[in-house]
């Protein structure tokens, strides 16, 4: 791992900021443009990614949850509400710092950071450990429940119960899986059955349910 911070901004305003409150005490390297990808963060391995809250907002809104995992990172700018920053938080963000901080604040947030600390707000400290227990229970509850398909069910009625959830006609698992309508018929109806659900529109929405 480098001794560098990576500065991830496109804002000129808040890079100055960052760079005032921050190079005196660290070495401080600038990525040009948008995003790095997870390689470049790799190959720099940095000690903390500074992130311009904007470019955030696109991991966000991609939903790309396993972006910069295992790096710390502190959102810096704008001025997001409980709600979103209680979000970023789920995705496993070190720190959030809104704009016009004051350096002295930038500075305190990544000392505490680097030594191992999360830079939250205390009144948002309970909320975001329950959405995180959340999200832990849920994954759990998804992985009991791929275990109990591939327990329950033969590999043939995974096969057709995967295409029935893109939304296949039964002619067409049958064309695809070179079997008998009736044949998918009666996997279905084992598959109904093992799984305890009435027709084909509730078999899809239990596999929503799981994100399968």
């Amino acid at each position: 791992m480098s001794n560098e911070l990576l500065v991830v901004c496109d804002d000129q305003k808040l890079s100055d900021d960052l760079y005032s409150a921050l190079s005196s005490d660290y070495a401080l390297r600038k990525h040009d443009v948008g995003l790095p990808t997870l390689n470049e963060i790799k190959s720099i391995s940095p000690l903390l990614i500074l992130v311009e809250a904007n470019l955030f907002d696109a991991i966000i809104e991609k939903n790309l949850a396993g972006y910069m995992i295992g790096y710390k990172t502190l959102i810096y700018g704008g001025d997001w509400l409980d709600s979103k920053q209680i979000r970023a938080y789920s995705y496993g963000i070190s720190g959030y710092c809104g704009e016009n901080v004051k350096a002295i604040v930038i500075q305190e947030a990544v000392r505490n950071i680097l030594k191992g600390d999360i830079w939250i707000k205390h009144h948002l400290i309970s909320t975001v450990i329950n959405v995180l227990l959340q999200q832990q229970q849920e994954d759990t509850s998804k992985k009991d429940f791929e275990n109990d398909l591939y327990e329950l069910l033969s590999n043939r009625e995974l096969e057709v119960v995967r295409r029935v959830q893109v939304g296949e006609s039964n002619k067409e698992i049958a064309d695809k899986l070179c079997i008998s309508e009736r044949t998918v018929k009666a996997h279905l109806s084992s598959t109904f059955k093992k799984l305890d659900v009435p027709d084909r529109l509730n078999l899809v929405i239990l596999l929503q349910k799981y994100s399968m």
